[in-house]
């Protein structure tokens, strides 16, 4: 039996990463659509340049996003199995949480024996992760970047940006 604390995370983390490989599969969906649109013929007069390089967002998307989703179904499963792997020192009675440190992911990390596969798969879960974010918006940025004009392309730049903000907190935390 997990402690109280404990099992609190394992649950929050086992219910992010299922949100977080459905999210990833939607992210694979928009990327394998707009991949479809380049062959399209309102594609046919575009630079070859360009669809190149469309080609390769598009399709680093589509890899990356498939590799984010069996990462974050990986990590599930291993979060899972973190009742299993524990291996916890007797707690007081009255204790209500163990002492973490000054590093608490890494202490509850090292309390459930999650061990470096569970590194391993995070570091590249959050990896793919973030390559197939930015595809996708790349991949949106450049299709609107044909297709529309300089002034819907900039304020859709702008709108990027701005949503890539959020993108930072989980770079600064990880």
């Amino acid at each position: 039996e997990l402690p109280p604390f404990i099992k609190s995370i394992k649950e929050g983390w086992h219910s992010s990463l299922q949100a977080a490989a459905v999210v990833v599969s939607l992210y694979l969906i928009l990327s394998f659509s707009l991949n479809t649109h380049v062959d399209m013929d309102a594609f046919d007069d575009m630079e070859s340049s360009a669809k190149t390089i469309v080609l390769i967002v598009s399709y680093g998307g589509i890899i990356f996003n498939y590799s984010a989703t069996i990462g974050a179904l990986c990590l599930s499963d291993r979060v899972a199995s973190f009742p299993l792997l524990a291996k916890f020192r007797p707690f007081n009675e009255h204790e209500l949480q163990p002492q973490l440190g000054p590093r608490p992911i890494s202490t509850v990390l090292e309390q459930v024996n999650a061990g470096r596969i569970f590194t391993f798969l995070y570091v590249h879960f959050m990896i793919s992760l973030f390559l197939g974010i930015l595809c996708n918006f790349f991949q949106v940025l450049i299709f609107i970047g044909l297709i529309e004009t300089r002034v819907i392309l900039v304020v859709m730049t702008i709108a990027v940006a701005f949503s890539l903000l959020s993108l930072s907190y989980f770079v600064i935390w990880c």
